[in-house]
């Protein structure tokens, strides 16, 4: 698993929600803000959701010059990941 990182203006933070949801992503959630225009938004994802998830956000995030989407290793999650 993963951790994809966005920051990214505050009026992207629905579409952002928008591409976790509708991918099923494991967790969604907004770390902090970083004055009132900008956001952290973090999405946890599975190896084979990454890919698809990050080219949608870079779909909508590629006319930003401020946005920023960093992927972040993870060692274990608690509680775990059911396996299909």
């Amino acid at each position: 698993m993963k951790i994809i990182e966005v920051i990214a203006d505050e009026s992207y933070i629905d579409s952002i929600k928008n591409i976790a949801d509708k991918n099923d992503a494991s967790d969604f959630w907004i770390v902090s803000s970083e004055g009132k225009e900008r956001k952290v938004v973090r999405i946890l994802v599975k190896p084979e959701q990454r890919q698809i998830i990050l080219d949608a956000l870079q779909g909508i995030l590629s006319t930003s010059l401020s946005a920023r989407v960093v992927v972040i290793p993870i060692e274990a999650t608690l509680p775990r990941e059911e396996e299909p």
